[in-house]
């Protein structure tokens, strides 16, 4: 059996040596032996690592291989810049050395996590963002964004995107989350985020290590993951301070007061429960 093993190792080798040969020898991203008859034979190259053999793959950025009618680019870890591509349609540039995202008018999905990008232009057929462990500090008006990562950065504020349906904006200094009609799933651990407003389609709300306290009675099947204990704020609760505040008994109603700081964020209009 190990003697059938050794040969079939040793065929497989001689195969991607030959390989091997023809190709550049720049540092790429790693892919696996399965998928590389989606590329370009000159583009392989064979690395030894630990007794293991691995092949590597050039992006198009490095090759040159890309014209104005490229509407995808995958980019290895050498790229230090984005050219422009006005039917660019999905950019995966995480972990690259890239600084600047260029306007790309018919962009819908970027990646550009892991690196060291500033500022996200204006894109307005952006659909997925993910933007995490950047120096971005500013999200723009997206309107036709569904999904936002923006975790560990400098982000401050959520911008109103009404199709958004995902928010993972943890380890971030947002301070609100703006009414969003349409989110599911909302990640606000480790922020400033004091209160959630009313978000009838909320499914998922992560908050921990905040000082979120209150929720809308509107949220009947939500996962909810805290470290503190959350209280609903429903129409008994309401009735409740009425009545103490009537009777003038203040001390039971003292903890329950910071839910009417900001009352209309929490009314439930008709509308909402369709």
């Amino acid at each position: 059996m190990r003697y059938v093993r050794s040969t079939i190792l040793n065929r497989s080798f001689s195969i991607f040596s030959k390989i091997s040969s023809i190709l550049h020898k720049s540092e790429c991203s790693i892919i696996s032996r399965t998928r590389h008859k989606l590329f370009s034979r000159r583009q392989y190259k064979i690395y030894k690592k630990n007794e293991n053999y691995i092949l590597l793959i050039m992006c198009i950025i490095c090759t040159k291989e890309y014209d104005e009618n490229t509407m995808r680019i995958s980019c290895c870890r050498k790229v230090t810049e984005i050219p422009l591509l006005p039917n660019l349609i999905e950019l995966f540039c995480s972990k690259t050395k890239v600084t600047e995202i260029p306007v790309l008018p018919n962009l819908k999905y970027l990646s550009c996590a892991f690196t060291e990008v500033t500022e996200i232009p204006l894109l307005p057929n952006l659909i997925e963002l993910f933007c995490s462990k950047t120096k971005v500090r500013e999200i723009p008006v997206l309107p036709n964004l569904t999904i936002l990562w923006c975790y560990h950065t400098k982000v401050t504020e959520i911008p109103v995107l009404p199709n958004l349906t995902i928010i993972s904006c943890y380890n971030t200094d947002v301070t609100e989350i703006p009414v969003l009609p349409n989110l599911t799933e909302l990640y606000c651990s480790n922020t400033k985020v004091t209160e959630i407003p009313l978000l009838p389609n909320l499914t998922e709300l992560y908050c921990r290590n905040t000082e979120v306290k209150y929720i809308s009675h509107i949220y009947k099947d939500i996962e909810i993951i805290s470290n503190t204990q959350i209280i609903y704020y429903n129409d008994y609760n309401l009735r409740k301070i009425q009545k103490n505040y009537r009777k003038q008994q203040f001390l039971k109603i003292i903890d329950m007061l910071p839910m009417h700081t900001n009352i209309s964020r929490y009314l439930v209009l008709p509308e909402m429960l369709k």
